[in-house]
């Protein structure tokens, strides 16, 4: 593993820090005020465009998919050993994707809207998990 220089490490830590701001800005905005009015034009013009692909992404990010997935990837982690770092790593990333977008729709609180397509999920919708997740 080859390290970065301070100051790419800096500049990184910058930009975490400001998509970090830009997450809780985007949370509370459209928590207290809504939708931005022209993403509700562009929603409307892709509704029901898709919808298969946007299902496939969001069943590949239930639990049902994605611990199966999990156990797979560690029985390959332990058979070779080069894939070893790469995989704790996206396993351990998942959990903490999981965990923080749990956390963060509890923060939130925002509900989901009624004109759901295929499954009326019933968590908070800010942040999507599956998007989150992916």
């Amino acid at each position: 593993m080859v390290l970065q220089p301070t100051s790419a490490r800096v500049g990184l830590l910058v930009w975490a820090a400001a998509f970090l701001v830009a997450f809780f800005a985007l949370g509370w905005y459209v928590t207290r005020i809504g939708e931005p009015a022209p993403l509700l034009a562009v929603e409307r013009a892709i509704l029901n465009h898709s919808t298969l692909l946007a299902w496939w992404l969001t069943w590949g990010c239930y639990w049902e998919v994605l611990v199966p997935a999990g156990i797979a990837l560690i029985v390959v982690a332990w058979r070779f050993p080069q894939w070893r770092a790469r995989i704790v790593w996206s396993l351990v990333t998942l959990l903490l994707c999981w965990a923080m977008a749990d956390l963060a729709q509890h923060i939130f609180g925002r509900p989901r809207r009624l004109d759901w397509v295929v499954k009326h999920e019933t968590s908070f919708s800010y942040p999507s998990s599956h998007a989150s997740l992916s």
